[in-house]
């Protein structure tokens, strides 16, 4: 049973920690059972799906904790072996995603309990951080994680308390960044001995709830912090600091949005021109979809505001969100996932996917999706729910290239187009073929080959036959378009039918597929797709 129990108050705990009063902290949550997946079943039809699959999930029992999941991030060795770093109540865990449908943790690092705990990482070290009885910086070796072994090497304490709501590190200038904790801006440290970090300095102008900080193009070292007055409470915006000299860290541009409530956590564009900032509470004060606001940032000194955009399918509480191959990747608490494209908009980017962790609820509270780490050099993404722990995932694409195109014209006045989404590793075994184009009702089957033909018109005007010999006829998949004149074909890559029988798929070989329709009395084929697996 999960619920928010009602709060006579958010304000005015001046003498408190900086998240004493925070929402979170009423929020009554039950974990998954230790080898039970999502909600209903380990099936990704548990969960809320578009344009994302999952590869695998680790509950927290999984993980090794019986309390709830907080931040997560990733790391890559050496060697190439990818890292999830998952973040939990009472530790900070590390599972080995080089194969993402077979994670394994491969170590943990015990800390004191409480709901938050985030971690980053320089060069092969970790750096894990808490905000309820916090401890300063944990410092973690990573040098053997290979090896199955992760190494606590010490705490820095700090300078006046342990706290620490966040952690941000600059890897292109070395310095790692505290981001609040009992009412702290930043506090700064020199990461030259990363085992051994050294404090460099601190800004406490405002509270900073997080940070992104980046070597500008002109050489100076710019903290963009989500915070405000009162531990964040007051005067809630997006702060632009100068923090390249440490003893002398200044404001360049302060920031505000219209309904400010709580300003939570951002980042950059990938050209540094925007950032995308969410506020944690307007959407819990308001019923409202979730929102997302967008400053101009191309030039620091002159910051604007330009406007906010809205999720057209959730109302969740906004979390914790990051860009990526001109994506925008945002954890979104009840609603999980949800990605937005920045290609074709950057002020107003369409929701392209989603991966909704809490089906059916989007209520506005606290429960369900913590952050969400797309940086990892295989294209998974790593997601972190509170309840439910770590999600691996993939966002379907667009695969192969196109032949025979463009198909004859039928009856709608277009032409059948055959394209391919989901993923090319063949081992994931994720790929759907989908016929557009035509007409609504049409019977239509997929012909596969594992290797091309010639382009030849082997029915007058049914138009040129893109695949080779021998090649077979996917009848469990042959339907009829829908009204729009679409029909999906969802392949099995382990038991593709050839004349006389079936044959797998195997990595590297080059597969043919065309669609088969009829269009009234005639018979039609649609241009062909090519793909390569991996």
């Amino acid at each position: 049973m999960r619920s928010l129990l009602v709060l006579t108050t958010l304000l005015g705990a001046s003498l408190a920690l900086a998240h004493d009063d925070d929402p979170k902290l009423r929020q009554v949550s039950a974990l998954v059972p230790a080898g039970v997946a999502g909600p209903t079943s380990g099936a990704a039809g548990a969960f809320e799906v578009n344009g994302v699959q999952l590869l695998a999930q680790l509950t927290p029992a999984d993980l090794g904790t019986t309390m709830l999941c907080a931040d997560n991030w990733g790391y890559v060795s050496p060697s190439g072996r990818q890292y999830a770093i998952q973040c939990t109540e009472d530790s900070t865990v590390f599972v080995e995603v080089t194969d993402p449908q077979s994670p394994v943790v491969v170590g943990s690092i015990a800390g004191p309990a409480g709901v938050w705990r985030d971690a980053k990482v320089y060069g092969e070290y970790a750096y894990s951080v808490h905000e309820t009885n916090g401890v300063g910086i944990q410092i973690i070796d990573l040098t053997q994680i290979d090896q199955g072994v992760v190494t606590y090497v010490g705490t820095i304490e700090g300078t006046d308390t342990g706290a620490t709501h966040n952690v941000a590190i600059n890897e292109e200038s070395g310095y790692l960044y505290r981001c609040g904790g009992a009412y702290h801006g930043l506090r700064v440290y020199d990461l030259s001995n990363p085992a051994n970090p050294t404090y460099a300095g601190s800004w406490d102008a405002r509270y900073v709830h997080d940070a992104q900080i980046v070597t500008w193009s002109d050489g100076r070292e710019l903290a963009f912090c989500c915070g405000g007055l009162n531990s964040g409470w007051s005067d809630t915006g997006l702060t632009i600091v100068d923090v390249t000299d440490k003893q002398n860290m200044f404001v360049v541009s302060q920031l505000y949005y219209p309904g400010g409530q709580y300003s939570h956590q951002g980042w950059l564009s990938e050209d540094r021109q925007y950032f995308y900032l969410g506020d944690e509470l307007d959407e819990y004060y308001n019923t409202m979809a979730t929102r997302t606001h967008v400053f101009s940032v191309g030039d620091p000194d002159n910051a604007t505001y330009l406007g906010a955009f809205d999720s057209t399918t959730s109302q969740s509480i906004g979390h914790n969100m990051y860009t990526h191959g001109g994506l925008l990747y945002q954890a979104n608490y009840r609603s999980g996932l949800r990605v937005f494209d920045l290609n074709v908009s950057a002020l107003n980017p369409p929701e392209i996917a989603w991966f909704d962790t809490q089906p059916g609820d989007d209520t506005n509270d606290f429960g369900g999706t913590w952050s969400v780490y797309p940086y990892l050099p295989s294209g998974i993404v790593l997601l972190s729910d509170r309840e439910e722990g770590l999600f691996i995932l993939r966002l379907d694409e667009e695969l192969g290239s196109e032949r025979c195109a463009p198909a004859p014209v039928n009856s709608t006045g277009m032409s059948g187009v055959l394209t391919a989404t989901g993923s090319a590793v063949l081992a994931e075994n994720h790929v759907t073929l989908t016929a557009s184009g035509l007409p609504p009702g049409a019977p239509a089957l997929l012909l596969v080959s594992p290797g091309g033909g010639g382009s030849i018109d082997p029915l007058s005007g049914a138009g040129d036959l893109c695949i080779g010999v021998p090649f077979g006829r996917d009848l469990q998949s042959a339907g009829a378009a829908d009204g729009a004149g679409r029909i999906d074909f969802p392949i099995d890559l382990g038991s593709l039918p050839i004349f006389g029988g079936t044959q797998a798929a195997q990595p590297g070989e080059t597969w043919f597929f065309q669609s088969l329709y009829s269009d009234g009395s005639q018979r039609r084929l649609t241009s062909a797709r090519v793909v390569t697996w991996k």
